[in-house]
Order: structure tokens, then C-alpha cells, then sequence
């Protein structure tokens, strides 16, 4: 639960929202297809991308879509472009993570202690390996960009 930013109720938020400047190149988590790219509801400019164990990552808020509906992207793949669009209050990416139905998005947080699902992740390294480099260089956090400290 969090206070919405916008009418200042109290909501449940089933995401990540990750505050980048508005034309970041966004990418996805792993390889996989697009099952949506277009625009959806309060998360604006939205693609999600389904993985082959049956994850679904959504990003939302994008300024730009960079990706198809039934396209295959991998790991290096530009989706979109970071932006404010939809029910936002300034530019950030939103990251969601569903399997079967479920909401494993906190799984992609590190000292979670959930359960990652598996998959190869963007960077090949460990969850926590991978969120420390990204969130030290100020880097989007779920990315596959090289790291600017190497």
C-alpha cells in the first residue's frame, strides 16, 4: 500500500517505479516475445514481454515504443524509451513481474529473500551482484546496459 501521489489516496502499488531521466533506453530483464506494445490504461506507453518460463515483465510509463506486438527481442534489445506518460508525476520507469497469475515483482529486489524466478537474467550474474552494480552507477535498475564504472 502507498499513498497515491496524484489524489492522495491510499492504494496498492504492484510495481517498481524507478525514477531515470525521460529518454532512457529501456530493456528487458531476459529474451523473450512482446505480447503487448501500445498504450494501456494509467501506465501510459506500456510494453510487456513474455519470457520462456512463462514470466511476464511489464514496463510502462515509456515515452517511446521502440517494439512490436509478437516481436522477439533479447537481453540487448531496446523496448522503449523512459518516459511520463499515463497516470504519472514525473519521468520514471514502472517495472512489473507476473508468473502464473502472481505478482513476483518484489522477487527482483535485492535482500528480498524471495524467490527469483528462473530465468537467464540480462546480466548473467547474480541477483544481488546485479542489483548493487546497476543501483552504484545510478543505472535503471532492472537493465542489461554495460555497467559506466567498467
Amino acid at each position: 500500500m502507498r499513498i497515491d501521489p496524484i489524489d492522495g489516496k491510499t492504494r496498492y502499488h504492484n510495481g517498481i517505479d524507478i525514477a531515470i531521466s525521460e529518454g532512457t533506453p529501456v530493456t528487458p530483464v531476459a529474451a523473450g516475445i512482446v505480447v503487448y506494445s501500445g498504450q494501456r490504461s494509467g501506465y501510459g506507453n506500456t510494453v510487456l514481454v513474455e519470457h520462456d518460463n512463462g514470466l511476464v515483465t511489464l514496463y510502462g510509463h515509456n515515452s517511446r515504443l521502440m517494439v512490436s506486438t509478437g516481436q522477439p527481442v533479447d537481453k540487448n534489445s531496446v523496448i522503449a524509451l523512459s518516459g511520463n506518460t499515463g497516470r504519472s508525476t514525473g519521468p520514471h520507469l514502472h517495472f512489473e513481474a507476473w508468473q502464473a497469475g502472481v505478482n513476483v515483482t518484489p522477487a527482483f529486489l535485492p535482500d528480498s529473500g524471495a524467490q527469483l524466478p528462473k530465468l537467464q537474467l540480462a546480466s548473467g550474474k547474480a541477483r544481488a551482484q546485479f542489483h548493487k552494480e546497476i543501483m552504484a552507477d545510478g543505472s535503471i535498475l532492472f537493465t542489461n546496459l554495460p555497467s559506466s564504472t567498467h
